[in-house]
């Protein structure tokens, strides 16, 4: 009798981890449009923090620019409407209005506190600081992103979903968003 237990007992368990694979690989969200969004919310002065004085040499001129002109900062709400999370990069573009390939100059968020960036999960918005130099003039801010596969089942989610509907392996590339027209 207990080998009869014992096999009920592991059947009802793989398929619960069955049914918990497939509720992943077709879960929708009915509110999410699968774009992530960015929007201007206005100007603030920030402060350094641990991870703006932790910047490689190369940003060390930018920082320094920075703090002499009054440590400005752009706000953004960044809202990610896709059904996965998504990782933004703590560095971003300044690009000129006229040039949207090559930016004015780089910049960071200063609202990530290292240098993962910032996690936003699906549907979730979040308020992003920029730092900014007021001499830029007007320009957009290009944010860079990519999805948030730190957990291995996400991403195996991700593989087999790929799979399933398009017959082959997922692609896992970074992606931009840009906003409006900042005037700093």
């Amino acid at each position: 009798m207990k080998p009869r237990h014992a096999l009920i007992g592991l059947t009802a368990a793989v398929l619960s981890v069955a049914g918990f694979m497939f509720y992943g690989l077709h879960e929708q969200h009915s509110n999410l449009t699968g774009t992530v969004d960015v929007r201007f919310i206005g100007f603030s002065v920030g402060q350094p923090n641990t991870f703006t004085s932790a910047l490689p040499i190369h940003y060390h001129a930018f920082i320094r620019d920075w703090l002499s002109s009054g440590t400005n900062e752009a706000l953004f709400t960044v809202t990610n409407g896709q059904t996965r999370s998504l990782r933004l990069y703590p560095y971003a573009g300044f690009l000129q209005r006229t040039n949207d390939i090559r930016s004015h100059y780089e910049t960071v968020l200063t609202t990530s506190e290292n240098g993962y960036g910032i996690l936003l999960r699906a549907g979730e918005a979040a308020t992003v600081k920029v730092a900014i130099l007021p001499q830029g003039g007007p320009g957009f801010v290009r944010f860079g992103y990519s999805p948030d596969y730190r957990d291995p089942i996400s991403r195996l989610l991700a593989e087999c979903r790929a799979l399933i509907t398009h017959r082959k392996r997922a692609t896992f590339q970074n992606d931009w968003i840009y906003s409006e027209v900042t005037v700093p």
